[in-house]
């Protein structure tokens, strides 16, 4: 019985990590809408009542081992614990200030319900055990995406301005380019790890792998060449110091020369790759933005307290482009929209905190399964680039983000040198 009981909470979890990524349910329900004029807080009823019933499940597992889950907790880097407090509890008051208190109450909720499910799954769970669910949960995903693809184009495959593009499980072919990103680093690091499996693990990077290439989504490709360098600046972290210092001064000299080259030929790039110079409008978007911020700078809007309508601030930003944007195209616009320098400050501390801890992490630890928290975290910087990732509610993204801030390595991994230092 307790062994069912087991496989059925497994099941759970693989099941919901598949849907916070968010495959599935919203391109069956809208594949036929022009994917460009969506917002990307579009949901049904239906998808609302599945997350809600999630979260709610989540809880209650919480709830039912409650002092385990508080013990973990209490593990965890006293100042990256009261960063995290912090900062939920902020995007919970801005509802105070926001012009839109109901969103930003209903938001909060659905936000504060991805953060449990997120602590669920990293008090649950040990970081292997973690690291496993994942594996499991983006094969599924690749599986059903090549499914979508070759057996329900309509679904799988992009129309219009994107028309031939493989999107998968999911509404934009970037969506499905962005999953496969995190799906080949993850089976990339797992292949690093061990021996076990090795197949199947390289199956799966394969199969991630050409599925950034039939997204054609380029971002995707850049953060996955981008990806695979620092994955392999991992090892150098366990060097002793006379090696690892010398090597990272090194490789990060390489990096600036090649990032000053990149940036003195930007625009030439982008059109060698077949973007727009201004990144589709996002750069022309940008100033107005800057405004808006300059507006209220401590505080900000709200968290979804921006881009309601043209009965909100967005208003001018819109009238200002000639079209409507969702989102700023940039992770640290987003966040000082929501709340300010207060609050961004909070975010950032929080990130540079878990960036440390990660590179400790790496530093003390035997397994290279422990990689997967740096390049995670470089994932989040690389995706809020371009693109607006940050505090998603009902998103893997959180989920992932809040697993990897409360990871406890398993003693036995850790491995003191009697010469690091």
């Amino acid at each position: 019985m307790k062994s069912l009981v087991k496989v059925a909470e497994i099941g759970f979890v693989i099941v919901s990590l598949l849907l916070f990524t968010g495959g599935i349910l919203k391109v069956v329900q809208l594949a036929d809408v022009d994917q460009n004029a969506l917002s990307p807080d579009v949901s049904s009823p239906i998808e609302q009542l599945i997350f809600l019933a999630i979260q709610g499940i989540s809880l209650l597992l919480v709830l039912g081992r409650w002092k385990l889950v508080v013990n973990q907790l209490l593990k965890t880097d006293k100042l990256i614990l009261f960063l995290l407090v912090s900062l939920l509890s902020l995007i919970l008051l801005s509802a105070l200030w926001s012009r839109f208190p109901v969103v930003t109450l209903r938001r909060c909720v659905a936000l504060w319900g991805t953060t449990i499910f997120g602590i669920y799954f990293a008090t649950r769970y040990s970081f292997k055990e973690q690291l496993k669910i994942l594996l499991y949960t983006f094969g599924l995903a690749i599986f059903l995406s090549f499914l979508f693809a070759i057996a329900l184009p309509r679904f799988g495959m992009m129309s219009g301005l994107h028309e031939g593009a493989w999107r998968g499980i999911y509404l934009h072919k970037n969506g499905l380019g962005s999953m496969m990103t995190l799906s080949s680093m993850l089976f990339l690091v797992s292949l690093k790890s061990g021996k076990s499996g090795r197949i199947a693990k390289w199956l799966g990077l394969i199969f991630s792998f050409l599925l950034i290439l039939l997204s054609s989504s380029k971002s995707a490709l850049v953060a996955f060449v981008c990806l695979f360098v620092i994955l392999h600046m991992c090892s150098a972290l366990r060097w002793y110091y006379d090696l690892m210092i010398p090597g990272l001064i090194g490789v990060v000299g390489v990096v600036t020369s090649i990032g000053i080259g990149l940036i003195d030929n930007f625009d030439n790039l982008l059109r060698a790759m077949g973007k727009d110079p201004t990144l589709t409008g996002r750069t022309d978007m940008w100033p107005f933005i800057w405004e808006s911020i300059l507006a209220r700078p401590w505080l900000g809007y709200g968290y979804s307290g921006f881009w309601q309508g043209f009965d909100s601030d967005a208003a001018y930003v819109w009238y200002a482009l000639g079209w409507e944007p969702t989102h700023p195209h940039n992770g640290l616009l987003e966040l000082l929209l929501i709340f300010g320098v207060i609050g961004t400050s909070i975010y950032i501390l929080l990130f540079l905190a878990s960036f440390v801890r990660s590179l400790f992490w790496i530093r003390i630890t035997r397994d290279a399964r422990y990689f997967w928290l740096l390049i995670f975290l470089s994932y989040t910087i690389l995706t809020n680039l371009a693109e607006t990732r940050v505090l998603e509610y009902n998103s893997i993204n959180w989920i992932l983000y809040i697993a990897t801030i409360l990871v406890q390595p398993d003693s036995s991994d850790i491995a003191f040198k009697k010469h690091s230092g």
